[in-house]
């Protein structure tokens, strides 16, 4: 049903433009005052409704995306070691020379401007992993949104990206509302911008976020899982 709707979307909106463009073609041959100002307003009315059709449309395609990763997702990973301990987080911080934006007893965020999926300048990317020390702090914390907010605003000022990748790991319990909670991640591309949010939950030896081996939303989601797992083995390394 979700595929037949993103159809029919699509055929309209290629028929929409394509009479979009016909208007103005016989707007330009045709001088006539009255055709051409009708022609004009009803191109002007056309392009509207085509702006807001493919508004919809990518809406739907970034439903359907997110649906299909949550169907294959993974099961929780199994670790063998503590993923945020002094010496993992601080192994971490060494490999991707990562810098600290804040240190507290609810959260901790670091930050680099590293290359993305090339080396191209248009594909530098804001990295940023956030740490949650408190379990009762939502994802979607209010002072933590804040703090971001303002990280991203001073990296803009000292270095020119294009892309932002939030990882987020929360130490808590692996259950129904946490896991609910994680799996709103958020994921989208626009033009050279690529923007990913990936929640993950860290719970003694498991290890859970939505990432599928089988399918990726977006090239920079399957980037920030390939983060993740580095970020995993990373740990497991430090901590053996």
């Amino acid at each position: 049903m979700e595929k037949r709707k993103i159809k029919t979307k699509i055929i309209l909106l290629i028929l929409l433009s394509t009479i979009t463009i016909i208007s103005l073609v016989v707007t330009i041959i045709f001088i006539n005052f009255f055709l051409s100002g009708l022609l004009v307003i009803v191109a002007v009315c056309l392009t509207v409704i085509v702006i807001k059709i493919n508004q919809s449309l990518k809406l739907d395609l970034l439903e359907n995306k997110y649906d299909k990763i949550y169907s294959l997702r993974n099961d929780p990973i199994t670790i063998k070691a503590n993923l945020i301990s002094e010496q993992a987080i601080k192994k971490i911080i060494e490999t991707f020379d990562l810098k600290t934006h804040k240190i507290s007893n609810t959260y901790d965020i670091y930050y680099q401007i590293i290359n993305g999926i090339t080396k191209d300048k248009k594909d530098s990317t804001l990295l940023v992993l956030i740490i949650i020390n408190d379990q009762d702090t939502p994802f979607q914390d209010k002072h933590l949104n804040n703090d971001l907010h303002t990280l991203e605003r001073d990296s803009l000022r000292l270095k020119k990206f294009n892309n932002r990748v939030f990882i987020s790991i929360k130490n808590g319990a692996l259950n129904k509302e946490n896991i609910l909670e994680a799996n709103k991640v958020l994921f989208f591309k626009q033009n050279f911008y690529n923007f990913v949010f990936i929640n993950c939950i860290y719970y003694q030896n498991k290890f859970y976020f939505l990432h599928s081996d089988n399918f990726s939303p977006t090239r920079y989601y399957n980037f920030a899982v390939e983060i993740i797992k580095k970020i995993i083995s990373l740990s497991q390394n430090e901590n053996s």
